[in-house]
This record gives C-alpha cells, sequence and structure tokens, in this order.
C-alpha cells in the first residue's frame, strides 16, 4: 500500500492497524491496503500476500481492509475481513486460502484459539466460534450491538466485549451438555390466508442466527428423522403446518412422533391445525379449536382470541421469558406440562407440553397474537433453553 494514494482513493489505504503474530521465521499482518502479509522475520523480505476482495462491488477489488490482527496455529493464519465480509483461513507457507466463512457485516475483531476453534466477533453483533479445521460454525452468540473488541480465552471461557456496553464471559462449547444442535426454521408463504403477520420476520432472524429454514419436504424429513430429534429445535414460522404432519390418529402423526421421540417445537401463531382445510384447495373453511385439543392433549377452547397481560413463572424466567408481556390462546394450567407465564385469569399464556420425551422435549406455546414480535431474542433464548 506505500504507492497507494489514500487521498485520490477517498479513504485510507495505507495504515496498518493490525499487530503481528509470529509462527518461526514468519511474521503475518495485515493492512488496510486490503492484504494479508508474510515476510521472513529475519530479513523482511515478503514471502507471499494474500487479497482481501470484495465480492459485492463489481470487479471484485482487493479493497477490504484487513484490520485483525492474525491468529497462527498448526500451519494455518485466521484473520477476518472489513467489507469482504468474511473470515477465513489460510496457509503459513503459501498464503493459499484453505476455507472461508462468510459474515453478516464486517469482521474487525481479531481472533483467539482455543482447542479446536478459533473465536471472533462480528460488527452484526454475534460473537463467532468456528471449527479451526474446516471452517464449519460451532456455534454464535447474539449481543446487543456490533462486536470489534478481541476476544481472549482462558480455562475453558471466552471474554470479549460489545458496543452494547456490555463484558461478555461465555463457555467456549462446543455445545453446552444437553443443548440443541440441529436448527431449522418452517416457513411457507401462506399469502392473503395469513394471520399472525410477523412469520418472514421470524423467518430472516432465525435464519440469521444460523437455522436452517425448511420447507414442505425438509418439515417432512426432520419430522420423520426421530433419532435425532432430541437434539433438535423447530421452529414454525407461520400458522399453517402441512396436513401430512398432523394426519391420522394424533399420537401416531409425525408431529407427535417428533415430539415424543424429544423433539422440541416453537409454536407462536394461531393453534396449530386449529383450521378444517378445502381438501381441493387447501384454504380454511371453518375454525375448530377442538382439533388443536385433541392434536396436543390441551383444552384449546377457554381462551381463543383473548389478549391478556400475562407474568412469567419462575420456569418462565429460567427459560428467557419476558417478566411481563401480552398473549393470547391461553390454555387450561393442568392440561400441560410447564407452565412458562400465567394470564390475569390464571391461565397458561405460555406454555410447554411434554409426550414422554427427555426434559424441556415438547411443544412450546408462545406468544399467541396476530401482530409481528417486536423483539425476537427472547423466544430465540426459549427455543434454545437447556433444562
Amino acid at each position: 500500500g506505500h504507492s497507494i494514494d489514500s487521498k485520490k482513493v477517498g479513504f485510507d489505504r495505507t495504515s496498518i492497524v493490525s499487530s503481528p503474530a509470529v509462527m518461526t521465521d514468519q511474521v503475518f499482518v495485515g493492512s488496510r491496503d486490503a492484504h494479508l502479509y508474510a515476510v521472513d522475520r529475519r530479513t523482511g523480505k515478503q514471502l507471499w500476500r494474500f487479497g482481501h476482495k470484495i465480492d459485492s462491488m463489481e470487479g471484485s477489488p482487493e479493497v477490504s481492509w484487513v484490520i485483525g490482527s492474525p491468529a497462527v496455529r498448526e500451519g494455518l493464519v485466521f484473520v477476518g475481513s472489513s467489507d469482504g465480509r468474511f473470515f477465513d483461513a489460510v496457509r503459513a507457507e503459501t498464503g493459499e486460502e484453505v476455507w472461508r466463512f462468510k459474515t453478516p457485516s464486517n469482521v474487525l475483531s481479531s481472533g483467539a484459539m482455543a482447542g479446536d476453534q478459533v473465536f471472533f466477533g462480528c460488527d452484526d453483533g454475534h460473537l463467532f466460534a468456528l471449527d479451526a479445521r474446516t471452517g464449519e460454525e460451532r456455534w454464535r452468540l447474539r449481543t446487543g450491538a456490533g462486536v470489534m473488541s478481541s476476544p481472549a480465552v482462558r480455562d475453558g471461557v471466552v471474554f470479549f466485549g460489545s458496543d452494547d456496553g456490555v463484558v461478555y464471559a461465555v463457555s467456549t462449547g462446543p455445545h453446552r451438555p444437553g443443548a440443541r444442535t440441529r436448527r431449522a426454521v418452517f416457513w411457507k408463504d401462506a399469502g392473503p390466508r395469513k394471520w399472525f403477520k410477523g412469520d418472514v420476520a421470524v423467518r430472516d432472524y432465525f435464519k440469521s442466527e444460523g437455522y436452517e429454514v425448511v420447507d414442505d419436504a425438509g418439515l417432512a424429513r426432520l419430522l420423520a428423522d426421530v433419532g435425532q430429534a432430541p437434539r433438535s429445535i423447530l421452529v414454525v414460522a407461520g400458522d399453517l403446518l402441512p396436513p401430512e404432519t398432523v394426519a391420522g390418529p394424533p399420537e401416531q402423526s409425525p408431529l407427535r412422533e417428533y415430539l415424543a421421540a424429544g423433539g422440541r417445537l416453537v409454536w407462536l401463531g394461531l393453534p396449530p391445525d386449529c383450521f378444517e382445510l378445502d381438501p381441493k384447495t387447501g384454504s380454511p373453511v371453518r375454525y375448530d379449536p377442538s382439533r388443536t385439543s385433541r392434536l396436543l392433549g390441551v383444552n384449546q377452547e377457554v381462551g381463543n382470541f383473548d389478549w391478556m397481560g400475562a407474568t412469567s413463572t419462575a420456569a418462565g424466567r429460567r427459560w428467557g421469558m419476558p417478566e411481563w408481556y401480552l398473549g393470547g390462546f391461553a390454555v387450561t394450567p393442568t392440561d400441560v406440562t410447564t407452565v412458562l407465564g400465567l394470564d390475569e385469569l390464571g391461565l397458561a399464556s405460555a406454555w410447554v407440553k411434554s409426550f414422554g420425551g427427555p426434559a424441556g422435549s415438547g411443544f412450546v406455546r408462545l406468544w399467541g397474537r396476530e401482530e409481528p414480535i417486536p423483539d425476537l431474542s427472547w423466544v430465540q433464548a426459549v427455543a434454545e433453553h437447556v433444562e
């Protein structure tokens, strides 16, 4: 970058903000000229440089700052990219890229290593944990603002700061015991039949959190794979399930078999299977809450379309429920396994119904209103709760 005129370019293209990392006879450092450099430690001679392109710009120019300080482990150099929006690993000897992980926003944070994982912050507010050998995501943690600080790791804990004003200490993982590592969100366009107006926001939020978005076919495969059910979370973003998922006697339906095997399903909209559908058009023709009552074994006919103020129970607070909220479609508390929130009439406004699987499995009922959910982070907290 020494030959670049930053004034003509319009932004800084020459500074070195990155701190160097050293491995045997090599020194690695990033530059605002959009390159990661390797130089000989004894002579300062350039051994190689790797350019950080911005693929979203015409011609994919190499103009993305390399501000983070490289991390080095077992012959690989790890560093992030600003406007290139990725974190990658290159071979220390050759500068050849081994893997690249696309990020939602800029990466100004430096990476930190622990075991076989690398941790870094992202401007979208997440701390990411990747498999250092493959670049596959292990997990991510959302904070309230961008994470530009560089994490530090000690004794199985990752420490980092966020622009939300909080310093965090989190387990390196890769997962908490009992954590559900298979995560999916089901969404399909319901068109004018849609009641819950927040379905797209739910889909996009959970997709941004690393959940797989599944369609009808993907949902059928997930429900059928009962061997993986105890490790899975399924968030339903809309109001309607494909009829085949609830067909037959309730206990033998794919939905109930999935829940009985240990799956967790989070439901936000109208009660499941509450509409009788026209067999020819698939359009709802009659609202019948008794269908939900038969499917789940709860009395779904006591709190229809009544929005009530509710407070979380002690169990609800452990699961991540807000202290107070406005909910709907409450049910009789004795019909469910765990009450997460009680409304003004003493009905269960948020709840869990287990069907014989391990603790924390089953049908999780939240929200129950047609308006979008302003803050989906608490829904995610409930979905990912570990007993």
